[in-house]
């Protein structure tokens, strides 16, 4: 590749699919932010580069897929259903940021369902009390100790944080079936916010 900054030449290394048991190190190197970036040796300019990438938590039986061209994503999809292995369920991300997120939450041992909907409950409640504005973000942020989760607002302000107690969680998670649905973001949390109304 062309460092797009001072245009020397320069090898890149890509990694397409990361496996948490076989390469701990690169699954830790993605959720830090690290995966996708390559820098100049020439210049120091960091570039983020932008290809599909597979991360198969293998502890959890979750394959997480990024598909860097949205218009090739539902048959990247398919192809995957069609070859996972047996007891594994799939996800569909569409940012690099959400792949980082959710190998992330199945890390910590999470249900993602249950951290997507906790997310956009408290997201839809601080926005309506004013404490957020509407353009934030809600990120997962960590497991807590005794179990509840940290979610991050992220907004043009800085950052703020709330923890959802374990029991409040727990009672999220046990609500769900064994359905397993490929995509699982904002737009379905709200879908299901939805519902339980």
């Amino acid at each position: 590749m062309a460092c797009p900054k001072c245009h020397e030449l320069d090898e890149a290394e890509v990694w397409t699919s990361v496996n948490n048991v076989d390469n701990p190190d690169v699954a830790q190197w993605l959720i830090d932010g690290f995966l996708f970036k390559h820098e100049c040796p020439a210049c120091g300019n960091v570039v983020t580069l932008n290809h599909d990438c597979l991360f198969d938590d293998a502890i959890h039986k979750t394959m997480i897929l990024y598909v860097a061209n949205p218009s090739k994503a539902e048959e990247a999809l398919a192809a995957l259903d069609a070859r996972k292995p047996d007891g594994y369920a799939i996800r569909l991300v569409a940012t690099q940021d959400e792949l980082r997120e959710k190998a992330a939450i199945f890390r910590d041992g999470l249900d993602d369902r249950a951290v997507e909907v906790s997310k956009q409950a408290l997201f839809n409640r601080f926005v309506g009390i004013g404490e957020i504005e509407k353009e934030a973000r809600a990120l997962y942020g960590a497991r807590t100790e005794d179990g509840g989760i940290v979610i991050e607002f992220v907004t043009h302000d800085g950052t703020a944080e709330t923890v959802v107690p374990s029991d409040v969680y727990g009672g999220i998670a046990d609500s769900f079936t064994d359905v397993q649905p490929p995509v699982v973001d904002r737009d379905w949390a709200m879908g299901v916010l939805s519902n339980w109304e």
